[in-house]
């Protein structure tokens, strides 16, 4: 492929997904793209894990058992931490109420800097979303399906948030928890040059083709598989060469219906998908893929895309 694909994706990025002068970004891993109008915020919660016990429920995701120390967070019968509407009070009141009072440490993890002065008013959704904290040894280092942390990219804590899983029964999804490991991902991706900016661009392309159901994580997570087989050499080609790779990398993970989660490649995360829909998403990314195969004659068509 010609420059001419990298000018034009440079001119897309430009004007459809790069951050303006007064804008600010977000998102902790500078991977967000329009408007910086919504935030989610960790409230991270610190328990004592004398009395805390984590069970793997299925690939991705894990319940949390504890004994009568917490009960005033459990549900009565089986001691199970349920995702209650008080761990959002307890945000707001800056503690827990249980048998003891534990206090908050709440983090703003660079999810927002301020913007610059004279800048209009801007509307902003803010979700708070309660995150239990384990220590890193708390990982489970047993499971073999579970990608052990490297070294490189450990922070001393790894977090669990609210998340049913897509076939939990009525009463399991207020005690599922869904493992998070934002911080490691981004020391993972650290210094690979063309990397967020060609995450960008994917994510552009997903909007421009209404591709809803795939989220923003889904092709972080394409990048993170292909990060760990390609050497660092592969972020520092041309964007046009990067980009045209991952679109493809992602029109194959909707043919055959399938994204692995990084962590725990058993866990599908576009499983709850319908087929339908995926074979919907697919035709209309068989068509983006067959510009891009023509981009060497024709790269200005890549244009309508953003």
């Amino acid at each position: 492929m010609t420059s001419n694909l990298d000018e034009v994706l440079a001119d897309g990025y430009k004007r459809s997904v790069a951050l303006k002068d007064n804008d600010f970004q977000s998102h902790s891993d500078r991977l967000r793209i329009g408007q910086p109008d919504e935030f989610d915020v960790d409230i991270v919660i610190r328990l004592p894990a004398s009395d805390l016990f984590i069970e793997k429920y299925s690939p991705g995701f894990v319940r949390l058992r504890t004994g009568s120390e917490f009960s005033g967070m459990c549900s009565n019968d089986d001691h199970n931490i349920k995702q209650h509407e008080r761990l959002i009070n307890f945000a707001k009141h800056h503690s827990i109420l249980t048998q003891k009072t534990f206090h908050l440490s709440i983090r703003d993890r660079d999810y927002a800097h301020a913007h610059r002065e004279g800048r209009a008013q801007l509307p902003m959704s803010v979700d708070l979303v309660p995150a239990l904290e384990f220590t890193e040894d708390k990982w489970p280092h047993d499971d073999r399906c579970y990608r052990q942390i490297p070294a490189h990219c450990r922070v001393g804590s790894w977090l669990v948030v609210p998340k049913g899983t897509s076939g939990s029964s009525p009463q399991d999804p207020q005690r599922i928890w869904r493992v998070s490991l934002h911080a490691q991902e981004k020391r993972l991706i650290h210094g690979t040059r063309h990397l967020r900016q060609a995450i960008r661009l994917t994510k552009k392309v997903r909007d421009t083709l209404e591709l809803n159901e795939i989220a923003s994580y889904y092709i972080k997570t394409l990048f993170l598989w292909e990060f760990k087989k390609r050497k660092c050499e592969f972020w520092s080609k041309r964007v046009g060469f990067i980009f045209n790779i991952m679109v493809r990398k992602l029109y194959e993970a909707v043919c055959v219906r399938k994204i692995p989660f990084f962590w725990n490649p058993r866990h599908n995360l576009i499983g709850h998908v319908h087929p339908q829909l995926l074979h919907n998403y697919e035709l209309r990314l068989k068509n983006l893929v067959d510009t891009l195969e023509e981009a060497e004659t024709r790269p200005r068509e890549v244009a309508k895309f953003f």
